[in-house]
């Protein structure tokens, strides 16, 4: 399985035309809880030579779950288990200058076989934070599968003798055995000589230098979801449906490389009603 992985990122990295590394952590709401780690990794492949699609994708994204206390072994005191997700998508883009539309298709893993303790304890011995104590009863292993689409459209756009700015916004769904949600995304951007795309960050990718900083606006609808409803009568899980949030990204544009800091927070829409709030930070690469 090790080689396979190795084999798939030396793969990508040779043929793709531009790669993102993202990570983002709770430590900036000083806890760990609930989503508490976030790792993707993704290859675009642009410019392909079919009439039905633009660019091709590949994202690899890693979560880590773990309850409000996690100094507890008694999973009566959780909020929601302790839990590793790690999936793939496949997604097939088609754009313009102005929209683009995805549909993808999700195999995944929940479970020890997703690795989430072994990351977690090695990102512990890097950051300031206490150890967990629950990895014992993370959920069981399941087999994760099933579709996406992803809509995007720029409303608005206009240059400005030195800077411009753009408004866009876009739907995310998922339907799978994990996951049913509608994730709404509204972006008001602004900055200067940053490339002429929007939302995804990956799509019709361009070389050049500037930057741009975006106000984020977020809905998620959560009809479903594995780690929370499949074990709500053995955890002490009283959740709703609707997240709002808000956040800031901003991007640095130098010739091949991108370096992007963001700063997210969403209401956690468990016990306690309050906000979960992360730090993210990305690099991507365009290959020549």
């Amino acid at each position: 399985m090790k080689k396979y992985a190795l084999f798939l990122i030396c793969f990508n990295l040779t043929f793709a035309d531009s790669f993102l590394f993202h990570m983002e952590n709770d430590v900036i709401n000083d806890t760990d809880r609930h989503l508490t780690n976030n790792m993707k990794l993704s290859w675009m492949y642009d410019n392909m030579d079919s009439e039905y699609y633009d660019s091709f994708n590949f994202l690899i994204n890693h979560d880590i779950y773990t309850p409000d206390d996690i100094k507890s072994k008694n999973i009566s005191d959780y909020d929601m288990p302790y839990a590793g997700y790690i999936k793939t998508e496949y997604n097939f883009y088609k754009f313009t200058n102005n929209y683009y539309h995805s549909l993808g298709l999700i195999l995944g893993h929940i479970g020890k076989y997703a690795y989430a303790q072994e990351l977690q304890e090695g990102l512990h011995s890097i950051l300031p934070a206490n150890d967990p104590q629950g990895w014992d009863n993370q959920i069981g292993d399941k087999t994760i599968y099933g579709v996406s689409y992803d809509f995007g459209h720029r409303l608005y756009k206009k240059e400005f003798e030195k800077n411009k700015i753009d408004f866009s916004y876009n739907f995310y769904t998922e339907l799978s055995n994990a996951k049913r949600d509608l994730l709404t995304i509204l972006s008001f951007r602004y900055g200067n000589n940053y490339p002429d795309n929007f939302i995804n960050s990956q799509i019709n990718l361009q070389k050049t230098n500037g930057w741009d900083i975006a106000f984020n606006i977020y809905y998620e609808y959560l009809d479903y979801f594995y780690i929370l409803d499949e074990y709500k009568d053995q955890y002490n899980i009283n959740r709703d449906k609707d997240f709002f949030g808000e956040g800031i990204k901003f991007n640095y544009y130098n010739g091949n490389s991108i370096y992007s800091i963001k700063f997210d927070q969403m209401n956690t829409a468990l016990q306690d009603k309050d906000y979960d709030r992360w730090v993210g930070l990305s690099y991507t690469y365009i290959f020549d």
